[in-house]
């Protein structure tokens, strides 16, 4: 408050603090200077407020509800993804940043697991075979993490390698599981060129499996460049491919 007597016009500080925001609205309506506005966050969004403000026991409470009132499916449909999207879009858009995208990413994860193990419950045993990853040099999982629970909520068997995977130990571990698909992740352009060095391993050892790909890296025209079968925008993309594989299985 100080400061902005003395003339401050821009700080570090957190728009969301109750107790920042009226204290600034506070001097500059003392001072006579122009009023700033405060970040909007989607306030009207329960979900993602919770999710940014990393209350996990508010997230995971709502989440408990949705069980109670919808199928698991549909509780990763309509509330959990397109709530992790909008935050994955606000980060795009600069109205927040890193730690909070990875503080939200955090808190959903509980909430995401809840969910696959009501799913494992009702399924009835047979499940097709997925192996994710995030490719070599990519350490970003955020939402290769989201696609790997999307897929397991709609009753495929994902092994999740995890992030920054060698080809090799990608190559090596379809081997030994089987799977029906193949989905590698690549946030950065200068990781994306490992998905043709994965696609060459594979056909080099023989095993001609779909391999599908995604990433804010990707395209439709790059994924067939670089030599992938399939190209999803998202995770409800990804799972269409998946089901529609499965049925021609």
């Amino acid at each position: 408050v100080m400061a902005v007597r003395e003339g401050l016009s821009s700080a570090i500080m957190n728009p969301l603090s109750e107790v920042v925001m009226k204290s600034l609205k506070a001097a500059l309506a003392l001072t006579k200077r122009e009023e700033i506005e405060s970040a909007k966050v989607e306030k009207e969004d329960k979900l993602v407020e919770a999710m940014l403000a990393g209350d996990s026991e508010k997230v995971m409470k709502m989440t408990e509800g949705w069980l109670e009132e919808m199928a698991p499916l549909e509780v990763v449909e309509r509330r959990l993804r397109p709530a992790m999207e909008k935050i994955g879009e606000m980060y795009d858009r600069g109205e927040i940043f890193l730690p909070q995208l990875i503080l939200a990413a955090q808190v959903a994860k509980p909430a995401f697991q809840r969910v696959e193990r009501e799913m494992e419950e009702v399924s009835d045993g047979r499940k097709s075979k997925v192996i994710i990853a995030t490719v070599k040099g990519d350490v970003h999982d955020i939402g290769k993490n989201i696609v790997a629970a999307v897929m397991k909520s709609a009753g495929f068997e994902v092994i999740d390698l995890g992030k920054d995977v060698p080809s090799e130990r990608i190559v090596r571990a379809v081997k030994e599981e089987k799977p029906m698909v193949v989905a590698l992740s690549a946030m950065m352009t200068t990781t994306a060129s490992r998905i043709s060095e994965v696609v060459r391993l594979l056909r080099e050892n023989g095993i001609e499996i779909p391999v599908l790909v995604g990433g804010a890296s990707l395209n439709e025209k790059l994924a067939k460049e670089l030599g992938a079968n399939f190209y999803a925008k998202n995770a409800t993309q990804g799972v269409r491919v998946l089901k529609d594989l499965e049925g021609k299985e």
